[in-house]
């Protein structure tokens, strides 16, 4: 049994605020860095690699930023400045070992997952309520919530009433978390829309989102740099769709040198062409590790493919996959992008 992104074990008694539940000895003694493959996982399985990988890195993001806020160094994993509010240093040199950051993800990531994959809440508080965790505190702390994302006096006041306690400090990281993902260019909640009829625009409200596979800062505390399209975007009010397109991208049907909707069937007449996964990443997506200036100056040269010969390959190698039932397998199992990032993630803890 895991809480899915219990990252490290939980074996020492400390202070009030920094003990887990009376008896929990969870049995995780994971790396830092797993995300949620338990409780989670069935539900983000039902979602499309892009999505799927947008949740794996949200979660390992505020668990980064728990282990940040519980020492002297390091840097926050969106901003890459020092985090809006750390531990200060008796706290640090009290509590600040594996078990306290443990914690904290534990709260931040209950907060997280409300937000980011709420159909995997009831499940997660039923495993929170097992195990002796407060599974109510799926929100935001309220006096966190009072602060804007950018007041580091106000989110400071907040922690140092509670102690620089796990549930607060996590409850903060998540507050940042969210505020990240909701202008994070793909349009999650699909409240941005394309501007066609030149009206006013909103380019990053405090609960908009929309793109497609990473992220960086959020829109609070730092107004995008890539915003290429933002002055395009207005605010949709009425039949909003979850990560719906905001590029107003479409295809150059029959130039086979672009990318062409691929068309499927269900084999008695009802015929279907894919429109897109997520909106795309290259207008409003934030990065997370590398700044978009650094992508724009990366250049390369022309690979000049021959497209008839590799299509050629291509069935060459379907038609070996066809009788290896080795390779078969290894392509089920590239095919599961949380089983591959799971395997990274254990094998990097190894």
């Amino acid at each position: 049994m895991f809480i899915a992104f219990t990252l490290l074990c939980i074996t020492s008694i400390y202070g009030s605020g920094f003990d887990p539940p009376t008896g929990v000895t969870p049995p995780f003694g994971v790396v830092p860095g797993i995300v949620p493959f338990g409780v989670s996982r069935p539900f983000t399985l039902l979602r499309e690699s892009p999505i799927q990988t947008r949740i794996l890195a949200s979660t390992t993001a505020v668990v980064y930023n728990c282990i940040t806020v519980y020492k002297t160094t390091g840097l926050d994993i969106f901003t890459k400045k020092e985090p809006i509010v750390r531990a200060d240093n008796d706290t640090i040199d009290t509590y600040g070992n594996d078990n306290t950051t443990a914690l904290c993800a534990i709260w931040a990531n209950l907060i997280l997952i409300n937000y980011i994959l709420p159909d995997a809440n009831e499940a997660l508080i039923q495993q929170y309520d097992d195990l002796g965790f407060d599974s109510s505190l799926t929100e935001i702390d309220p006096t966190v919530a009072a602060c804007d994302i950018t007041d580091s006096t106000c989110l400071e006041a907040a922690a140092v009433a509670r102690n620089y306690e796990p549930e607060i400090l996590g409850s903060i990281v998540a507050y940042q978390a969210i505020d990240f993902l909701e202008n994070d260019g793909w349009n999650a909640q699909g409240l941005l829309k394309r501007d066609t009829d030149g009206g006013s625009s909103s380019s990053s409200s405090s609960s908009s989102s929309s793109s497609s596979s990473s992220s960086s800062s959020s829109s609070s505390s730092s107004s995008s740099e890539d915003d290429d399209i933002s002055s395009e975007l207005g605010v949709c009010t009425a039949n909003c769709r979850p990560f719906s397109d905001i590029t107003g991208y479409e295809p150059e049907i029959g130039d086979f040198d672009r990318w062409q909707p691929l068309e499927e069937d269900n084999g008695i007449g009802f015929f279907y062409k894919y429109d897109h996964v997520v909106p795309h990443v290259g207008f409003t997506g934030r990065t997370y590790y590398t700044p978009r200036s650094t992508l724009k100056a990366r250049s390369s040269s022309d690979p000049d493919y021959d497209y008839y010969y590799e299509t050629d390959l291509v069935v060459e190698r379907m038609e070996d996959l066809a009788t290896n039932d080795t390779q078969k397998m290894i392509v089920e199992f590239f095919d599961n992008k949380i089983a591959v990032g799971g395997a990274v993630l254990f094998s990097l803890g190894a």
